[in-house]
């Protein structure tokens, strides 16, 4: 089958000439590609559609282009000014599907949230051309206060689109509802074959070291993490790497064990991770957030096949099937006795059933096995 991806991915070409870095997502980046190859190592062609959005207000226009690193990855062409930039993305994504779609047939279009920029233009291309339509619904933008009047267009598009879907992969069960009654894959995330297939140089401390790697805002729930520091004296070293909101309580935080690192690229943050002992996610569970959402840096932690502290969120504990060790309730006494239950653990050298079990998870979230699962539930070909 002939699949295009409409969504915002972005690589270093598109970076460095449209300076977009403030809309740029690692995780997003990630999960559209995995998803991508989990259908293409089912023998499938899939193109991606990028606007590579923009929020720099220059006034310029940007014409689209093929990737030099992608041969199967185009920028659609946007001037750079709110509204405008979505508008002109809309119009020519659709010039761009409308001619693919002349020399050779789409059988899907599979698009990335409910963001007009994208939605609008599956729906027109369902409405014009008949094309069959996938949601791929992340991080349901209803339950985002902080955008402000944004969620009402998204929520709007989602009200307009969600009713014209042909299915959904859906990256939590809470959304399910949503949907409309189409045929959905519940994907939390895949297995990060990058991290995986990692072959640098990896050099552990002789002290336990801990990590976290993500954003740094109140709904991932650094903020939680730190104060967990307070509620145990175990000698280790936590690192933090990302980027947020957040970030100026390290320049005040006074705790010897942490060690700040930035925003850091991928491949050092890839290399830090290996490097590290155990993992930790303390994303909240207790927000509207959380009802929709599902950490992705969780499926960069499986593949180093480190131990995870995690946080409930998503029905963790069911997840990891008790091979991580999970806190409730948002609460950092308990995140503090989860590390140190997980310290002693390795200093008694009890962990080799957990990693076991942590390496059968990975193993399912493997893109081709994921991808096999989205094509016979999702898309079927009508040859």
């Amino acid at each position: 089958m002939n699949i295009v991806y409409l969504c915002n991915y972005m690589l270093d070409d598109v970076l460095a000439l449209r300076k977009n870095q403030n809309t740029y997502a690692q995780a997003a980046n990630n999960k559209i590609n995995q998803i991508r190859t989990s259908l293409e190592l089912n023998g499938h062609e899939v193109s991606i559609l990028s606007n590579a959005l923009m929020n720099n207000r220059s006034f310029k226009w940007f014409k689209g282009f093929n990737s030099k690193l992608d041969k199967n990855l185009f920028y659609i062409s946007i001037f750079d000014f709110p509204l405008l930039n979505t508008l002109s993305s809309i119009l020519f994504m659709c010039f761009r599907i409308f001619r693919m779609h002349r020399k050779k047939k789409i059988d899907y279009i599979l698009f990335w949230n409910y963001k007009p920029e994208v939605a609008l233009v599956a729906y027109i291309c369902k409405w014009m051309l008949g094309i069959r339509i996938i949601v791929d619904y992340e991080d349901g933008y209803f339950t985002l206060q902080h955008i402000g009047r944004k969620r009402h267009i998204f929520n709007f598009v989602e009200k307009v689109v969600s009713k014209y879907v042909d299915g959904a992969i859906l990256i939590s069960e809470q959304l399910i509802s949503r949907i409309n009654d189409k045929p959905y894959v519940i994907l939390n995330g895949l297995t990060n074959q990058k991290v995986l297939n990692y072959k640098g140089e990896r050099k552990k401390s002789d002290v336990i070291t801990l990590m976290y790697a993500g954003g740094l805002d109140y709904e991932r729930g650094i903020d939680v993490l730190i104060q967990a520091l307070t509620y145990t004296n175990q000698p280790f070293i936590l690192k933090v790497s990302g980027k947020g909101p957040l970030s100026d309580m390290f320049e005040k935080e006074k705790d010897p064990r942490i060690q700040f690192l930035g925003f850091l690229d991928y491949e050092e943050s890839i290399k830090q991770m290996y490097e590290s002992d155990i993992l930790i996610n303390p994303q909240r569970e207790k927000i509207e957030f959380a009802q929709a959402s599902f950490p992705s840096k969780i499926f960069d932690y499986i593949a180093t096949n480190s131990l995870i502290i995690s946080s409930n969120i998503g029905n963790m504990r069911r997840f990891s099937n008790n091979s991580f060790y999970i806190y409730e309730e948002d609460d950092p006494k308990e995140l503090a006795a989860r590390i140190d239950e997980a310290i002693q653990d390795i200093q008694s050298n009890v962990i080799t059933e957990k990693k076991l079990e942590i390496s059968k998870i990975r193993d399912k979230f493997l893109p081709k096995n994921v991808g096999r699962d989205i094509l016979q539930t999702l898309m079927k070909s009508e040859s």
